[in-house]
């Protein structure tokens, strides 16, 4: 029999403690490196200098999501007007509006992670599914889950399409609204703190661009392998099939998975999102030393990487099985 819910969080019980002063250190450290980074880009100063603090500027951007991210979790700060105000400060840089991030992610994708038509990140289309699209969309999917698409399906898939501006389905709410409209002052004073093109460039739009090729790829590896499933009805999906078996451990060389505040430790985050990011590896130890056999973990590396492009196309809910684009020529 799976694991209960009850079993996989019991085997992460020392893993929950919370400190203020913690969070808090680690989102003035986060907010004053963007701001720094944010600042070289945009000076007159050489290229050389420029060109990378863009790129240094996108990870701290990175940061200040996923400490956002886990902020919207309730994993850090104990009081929940800490919460809404530190939430919201950390996800402007992404343009990320917070009521919209908390309604999509929380109560959808960690409600129903990889069931099809409620998990909105990553489904993939059955081949009947495939066959009966646009060929322009059927384009776009090619390219999405090509090895350089992750970027561009973030950008149109989830922060365009459900981030950024309420869909029509949301907009009674005023809360959807205020946060947009914030989103959008903040994008309009960086850009006006840039002021000249080249400035906008380097500061604004190549941090933005490589933020959301990262923040794509990331949550690609956290539900797309080989080993995983998605699942079409209630029925056949459970907390474990969702949570447990199909969130992949990618474990990236050198520690790099610190730069991201542990994000990629996803199989411990899934299974409670109220643990701190500063508590996850010890959390997704336990759990694979409890658990062995369950959790994919998948180390990081470019033939691993192109394996899942590869076969990861498209899913056959019937064999529960990925299959690509284009069947294999029969002999």
């Amino acid at each position: 029999m799976p694991p209960t819910r009850q079993a996989l969080r019991a085997a992460i019980a020392n893993c929950y403690t919370k400190s203020n002063a913690r969070a808090s250190l680690t989102a003035v450290v986060d907010i004053a490196a963007f701001c720094l980074f944010f600042g070289l880009a945009a000076t007159s100063g050489p290229l050389l200098l420029r060109i990378p603090s863009a790129f240094a500027e996108a990870i701290c951007m990175a940061r200040l999501f996923i400490l956002g991210h886990d902020v919207c979790h309730g994993s850090l700060f104990t009081r929940p007007w800490q919460r809404a105000i530190f939430g919201r400060i950390l996800f402007l840089p992404t343009l990320t509006t917070y009521s919209l991030w908390q309604i999509g992610h929380n109560s959808v994708h960690h409600g129903y992670t990889n069931l099809k038509g409620r998990d909105s990140v990553w489904p993939p289309f059955s081949p009947q599914e495939f066959a009966s699209l646009p060929p322009l969309r059927r384009a776009l999917e090619h390219v999405y889950r090509s090895p350089i698409g992750q970027g561009l399906y973030y950008f149109c898939e989830i922060w365009w399409k459900q981030l950024f501006q309420p869909a029509p389905t949301r907009s009674t709410r005023p809360s959807y609204w205020l946060d947009s409209w914030l989103v959008a002052a903040f994008a309009a004073l960086a850009i006006g703190v840039a002021k000249t093109p080249t400035a906008i460039i380097l500061s604004c739009l190549l941090p933005f661009a490589f933020w959301n090729h990262l923040m794509g790829l990331v949550i690609y590896l956290h539900h797309t392998h080989p080993d995983t499933k998605w699942y079409r009805d209630r029925e056949s999906w459970s907390f474990t099939a969702g949570q447990l078996d199909s969130t992949i451990h990618a474990e990236l060389p050198f520690g790099l998975h610190r730069l991201l505040h542990n994000i990629l430790e996803h199989t411990a985050h899934h299974i409670d999102v109220t643990i701190p990011f500063y508590a996850l590896p010890k959390a997704q130890r336990q759990l694979e030393e409890t658990f062995q056999g369950h959790i994919v973990r998948q180390p990081w590396s470019w033939r691993a990487f192109l394996h899942t492009t590869r076969t990861c196309q498209l899913f056959d809910f019937d064999r529960q099985t990925w299959v690509p684009f284009r069947p294999p020529a029969t002999p």
